[in-house]
C-alpha cells in the first residue's frame, strides 16, 4: 500500500482506499472454487491496516464493512448487482462530503 499511494501521489493527490465488505462465512469457510478461508476476523483487520496506512499517508478511507447484508454478496463474498448501486451511492456521497466532486 505504501508503494502504490507512493506511486499515485506523482499523478494525483485525490487518492482514495475503500475497504473490503464483509463476507458470509457459511459460504466463504471453505469458498467453493478453492480451499481458501474469507473469515470476517481476518477482513476487518485487512480494513485496519488499510485504514491506518491511509491515516498515516494523509490519504481517504472509506469504510464499506457493514454497508452489505448477506443477501446482498452473490457468492457470499462478490457483490450482487444491487449492492453495486449501494456501494456506488456511497463511494458517490463520501467524495461530494470531502468536496471532490
Amino acid at each position: 500500500m505504501e508503494e502504490i499511494i507512493k506511486r499515485a501521489k506523482k499523478i494525483t493527490q485525490n487518492i482514495i482506499f475503500i475497504g473490503f465488505n464483509h463476507a458470509d462465512e457459511s459460504e466463504t469457510t471453505p469458498v467453493s472454487w478453492k480451499d481458501i478461508y474469507y473469515k470476517n476476523e481476518n477482513i476487518k483487520k485487512y480494513n485496519g491496516i488499510m485504514k491506518e496506512t491511509c491515516e498515516k499517508n494523509n490519504v481517504l478511507f472509506l469504510d464499506i464493512f457493514a454497508l452489505l447484508n448477506n443477501e446482498n454478496l452473490e457468492d457470499g463474498l462478490h457483490p450482487n448487482a444491487s449492492s453495486h448501486e449501494k456501494i456506488f451511492t456511497k463511494v458517490r456521497d463520501f467524495l461530494a462530503k470531502n468536496k471532490w466532486i
